[in-house]
């Protein structure tokens, strides 16, 4: 189950080819904690390997101005499998629990009194 999707704005800066190396670098030995005697430390990668792959990498870096967040609890299902999702998650407890309860909280929201489910509003 999808829970949220987040969207950043700002301006963003692609990485030189020098910036992208130093950068894949970076990340590789972070994903290798620091062994800089791993096969796929960065610097260690075969050329052929880095000559095919490096052109298909884009990097870039984004200065987030600003962040949106929407939700996604399940909101284009009816309100019968709506409160099913709620009832197996809260079967499951511990976090599922927590994103029930969320659930439970937007319930109006989605489904006001009164209100019919128009199930052509949605994809699935």
């Amino acid at each position: 189950m999808e829970l949220y999707e987040c969207s950043v704005n700002g301006p963003i800066n692609f990485m030189s080819p020098e910036g992208l190396i130093q950068f894949m670098r970076k990340l590789t030995l972070k994903f290798e904690k620091g062994n800089t005697a791993s096969q796929t430390f960065y610097d260690n990668l075969p050329p052929e390997f880095l000559n095919k792959m490096m052109p298909a990498i884009v990097g870039f870096e984004i200065k987030a101005d600003k962040m949106e967040n929407v939700f996604k609890l399940s909101q284009n299902r009816d309100e019968k499998s709506y409160l099913n999702i709620i009832s197996k998650l809260e079967e499951q407890g511990g976090g599922a629990a927590i994103i029930s309860q969320e659930m439970k909280n937007r319930k109006e929201e989605l489904f006001p009194a009164g209100a019919q489910w128009d199930a052509t509003k949605f994809d699935s």
